[in-house]
Formats: structure tokens, C-alpha cells, sequence
């Protein structure tokens, strides 16, 4: 359990914040070590998907991980402003953090079955990638 203070003073008290702690330390190591991916997130477009996650990185560097995360939740509606009891953030990276930021790598392919068994003959299938080299 962890309680954290955010934001005038609210305090949020919430537990199992392993998947969204990695997910997001993840982008912020990419973030800091590969200037392409810095880039990216750096546009000042307010409405890129990587403008919540840039600030994020900026309240790790000003402020450290605690007020980070709790921003990330409050700013994708994880957490709720409101919410005065323990939270659970139980749950996947994909679900906490990565879906938040992968649209940009969101791709579409056409598979075509010839065989006869095949019920549809044309399926698009879509992934989503993120490449960690």
C-alpha cells in the first residue's frame, strides 16, 4: 500500500502499482536513451498521444516517480480525483499504460485463405507493435 500526495495536498492511497511502474519505466528509460523516441515525444502538439506521457517524464525529473504516476492515472482516468479509498490498480501493462500510446504503432494487414475450408476468405487483421530493442 502506498499513499502518495498530489496535487494541493490530495493524498491517494493505492496498491499493486508493479504493471503500470514497469510499463512506464520502460518508456521513460526509452525515452531518456534514444533520441528518435525522444522526438517523437517531444512535439508540442497538445493533442499527440505522447503529450500526457512527456509530462509525465517531466514530473519524474521535477517532482519523482510518486507525483509522475499519479498524474498518469488522474490524466487517463485511472484514478479518479475523487477516489479517498485504498485503489487497486491490479491489472496489465496493455491495460495502464501501453494502450494510452500505441495507436501510433497501430498497423492493418489483409490475409486472404484460398483454401476452400475457409469461411472468410479475407480477414484484416490489426497489431499493434512496441519495438524494444
Amino acid at each position: 500500500m502506498e499513499i502518495v500526495s498530489f496535487n494541493h495536498g490530495q493524498t491517494y492511497s493505492i496498491s499493486n502499482t508493479c504493471k503500470i511502474d514497469s510499463g512506464l519505466f520502460i518508456l521513460f528509460y526509452l525515452y531518456k536513451t534514444d533520441e528518435e523516441v525522444a522526438e517523437a515525444i517531444d512535439v508540442d502538439d497538445p493533442k499527440s498521444p505522447y503529450s500526457i506521457l512527456r509530462q509525465t517524464f517531466q514530473y519524474v525529473d521535477t517532482d519523482g516517480w510518486d507525483v509522475a504516476r499519479i498524474y498518469w492515472l488522474l490524466t487517463n482516468k485511472i484514478l479518479k480525483p475523487s477516489d479517498r479509498n485504498m485503489k487497486n490498480l491490479f491489472g496489465s501493462m496493455d491495460e495502464n499504460v501501453f494502450r494510452f500510446v500505441k495507436e501510433k504503432q497501430r498497423y492493418a494487414r489483409t490475409v486472404l485463405c484460398t483454401r476452400e475450408e475457409c469461411r472468410r476468405k479475407k480477414r484484416i487483421i490489426e497489431n499493434t507493435e512496441l519495438f524494444i530493442e
